[in-house]
């Protein structure tokens, strides 16, 4: 997908990084008992809109795809989601732990304490971002299994569906199967690829989360979302079939 414009388009383009916040998030309340005789009816309540950070997404326990977590500082205020992909190491957005106090990977419940991270080395030139991805060394091995990543010779086809997981929006939650699809890479930044938010859209938190296929393998990182004249209209992806040979170096270095 070629893009002979994206240079003077840039001037117009919002990049927003998706740095964590986390809303309050409240449930339903327990509907009220039935009026007894002479008492009135009372007035419904409207039925409150689903918050953009949950629409197309599914809410998940902190033990389902457990190897997905998420960064912590000391005081436990969360960062953005990370994912476990070898018992000592997690990957993660690189804007998650740059100038980030990244002290906790907590995964399927457990506290995992922090010891190291490294950032790929494209992952910021001058001030802009390129390779926005990062290793995360845990001071001991983790107890669970690890997510499967993708092989280098991984293909990725028109429209395949492809799904979210990570902490968006403060809570843990999975993109149901028809939110996302792969749209496309572009000539000028192969190392990613786009989603479109037309059903759903990852969210503040969600940076750094899993984007895996219908296998589960681990095809993608969650990087950041575009907004143009105040509306939603790309997300961005790493890809990671480019990464494999820097993350295998990267890990036994890392790891001996």
């Amino acid at each position: 997908m070629k893009r002979g414009v994206l240079n003077s388009l840039r001037i117009f383009l919002v990049l927003v990084l998706l740095q964590a916040c986390t809303p309050n998030v409240t449930t339903d309340a327990p509907s009220a008992p039935p009026p007894k005789c002479g008492e009135l009816e009372p007035i419904a309540e409207a039925p409150q809109e689903t918050p953009l950070f949950l629409r197309g997404f599914m809410l998940l326990e902190e033990t389902q795809d457990p190897a997905i977590g998420f960064l912590a500082t000391d005081s436990g205020n969360l960062i953005g989601s990370a994912v476990l992909i070898h018992p000592n190491i997690a990957i993660t957005a690189g804007h998650c732990l740059d100038g980030q106090q990244a002290k906790w990977f907590i995964a399927g419940g457990m506290l995992n304490e922090v010891e190291s991270f490294v950032l790929h080395p494209m992952y910021k030139i001058g001030d802009v971002l390129v390779i926005d991805v990062g290793l995360i060394l845990l001071k001991y091995p983790s107890t669970i299994t690890p997510l499967q990543l993708v092989p280098k010779t991984y293909t990725y086809t028109k429209l395949q569906s492809i799904c979210a997981i990570g902490y968006g929006g403060g809570v843990k939650k999975k993109s149901n199967p028809d939110t996302f699809s792969y749209f496309g890479t572009t000539i000028e930044e192969p190392w990613s690829f786009k989603m479109l938010p037309i059903f759903g859209s990852v969210w503040f938190g969600d940076s750094g989360g899993a984007i895996v296929d219908e296998n589960g393998l681990l095809i993608g990182i969650i990087s950041s979302l575009l907004v143009y004249r105040e509306r939603l209209y790309e997300n961005n992806v790493i890809r990671l079939p480019e990464l494999i040979d820097w993350i295998e170096k990267t890990e036994e270095i890392i790891c001996n």
